[in-house]
């Protein structure tokens, strides 16, 4: 008992029982977003490309920002056009003109930004459909998480990547992490062939 009060004292006397009156609170969200969204609308591009980037690097807590960033694919801008693309990746958009900017990245020599436009076709879903023969090409081309990558994004276009069925039934055959991935998209696009 003795030591409880002890402590209590201790921590009476520290201020441990309430927060200090100047203590700093965190800013909500919607805050952060209020200037860079206001940015992309900027008349300098330099502006709108790091209102962009800076939407991007916020990922999903982003997501209030995507119709701007949607609005900006359509930029005078090469720069901040891509910008623009990458943050709606980056934030999990599922704005199908992101396609041909993805593909265009599947192409890039850093690993990263391959990972990074796979992972961005597997969240269109069905719309990725024009880049099931790109992502077949890293099923067989590609380090071992590209190509993992690239399964699960084929896996979640779903049916309309049927073209890659005999590509990852090859994959059955390679390294256990590429298998198992293999597999589940198989299960995903073709149930029927999976059993096989």
């Amino acid at each position: 008992m003795r030591i409880f009060l002890v402590l209590a004292t201790v921590f009476i006397g520290l201020g441990c029982g309430g927060e200090p009156p100047d203590t700093i609170r965190a800013v909500p969200a919607g805050d952060a977003l209020v200037a860079p969204t206001a940015d992309l609308k900027s008349p300098d591009p330099s502006k709108r490309r790091a209102a962009a980037e800076t939407l991007g690097a916020m990922g999903s807590q982003a997501g209030p920002a995507i119709e701007r960033l949607n609005a900006a694919l359509d930029d005078d801008d090469v720069q901040v056009r891509e910008a623009a693309a990458w943050a709606l990746t980056r934030i999990g958009s599922s704005d199908r003109a992101l396609v041909p900017f993805l593909i265009e990245k599947l192409l890039d020599k850093s690993e990263e930004t391959q990972g990074t436009a796979i992972i961005g076709l597997g969240r269109l879903g069905p719309d990725a459909e024009p880049a099931v023969p790109h992502l077949i090409e890293r099923l067989s081309d590609g380090s071992p998480l590209i190509r993992q990558l690239a399964a699960g994004a084929l896996g979640d276009i779903g049916p309309r990547a049927a073209a890659a069925i005999p590509a990852l039934q090859a994959a059955l055959e390679d390294e256990p992490g590429l298998r198992k991935v293999a597999g589940e998209a198989l299960d995903k696009i073709a149930p029927e062939e999976a059993a096989k």
